[in-house]
């Protein structure tokens, strides 16, 4: 079977929640989830805990446990929780140093599994999903805003449509687009100044438009300070 060229390449974000997953504690565990389930248990950064009246200091990349505590985790044999982590430690994943108190683990290399990458690699994976998803809800966005426009025209004389797309048309060209409340008003508007008559709204639509004005009034003839209307 081909290997996927891909599959080795940048990371995903995994947060520990998922051990609490009742999916994720479904037994018995995997090699591969037992392995994964190391690293989630490894401390992010140095700490330090009492046991019994002794403090013991843990690095990043370890934690405190037991074979018990990892059989049962993983409902495992403790013959093959250790020959488990004894072949993590042949293939230099992880070792072990066992005390009477229980065993340190620690992850060989932990920086690789968290570190690589987790600057430029998450940017930029990131930025490509917002730009999926910003792709996605633009267009989703412009489609609802087209048959919004489509059902405003609906009702309207035919000889009229033209001449209201071509005015919404101009205010977009000269960045001020009107909204689609916007065009309700002004058709609202447009049929009081009109008083009905297609051709009359024709020529105060072509009056704007010629004009780049924003807004639509009366003919020039008739227009009166203070009638001015803008959306």
């Amino acid at each position: 079977m081909a290997k996927d060229t891909n599959s080795s390449k940048g990371y995903i974000k995994l947060h520990r929640e998922i051990q609490n997953n009742p999916m994720w504690e479904d037994g018995p565990f995997s090699k591969g989830q037992a392995w994964v389930d190391l690293l989630l248990m490894a401390n992010y950064k140095d700490n330090e805990f009492l046991l019994g009246n002794e403090i013991m200091n843990i690095e990043r990349g370890q934690f405190f446990t037991s074979e018990l505590k990892l059989s049962e985790r993983w409902k495992w044999g403790r013959k093959k929780t250790r020959l488990f982590l004894k072949l993590l430690k042949t293939a230099k994943m992880a070792t072990t140093e066992g005390t009477t108190k229980g065993t340190t683990v620690t992850i060989v290399n932990y920086s690789f599994y968290q570190d690589e990458g987790t600057t430029e690699d998450t940017a930029e994976g990131t930025s490509k999903e917002q730009r999926r998803n910003n792709g996605g809800t633009q267009t989703i966005k412009s489609n609802k805003e087209k048959k919004e426009k489509e059902d405003i025209y609906s009702g309207i004389d035919e000889e009229l449509i033209q001449p209201l797309k071509d005015f919404v048309s101009m205010r977009k060209e000269t960045k001020s687009p009107i909204s689609i409340h916007g065009i309700e008003l002004m058709i609202k508007e447009l049929n009081k100044l009109s008083n009905g008559d297609n051709k009359t709204a024709i020529k105060i639509l072509e009056q704007s438009i010629m004009r780049s004005w924003k807004g639509i009034f009366q003919l020039k003839e008739d227009v009166k300070v203070g009638e001015i209307k803008t959306w």
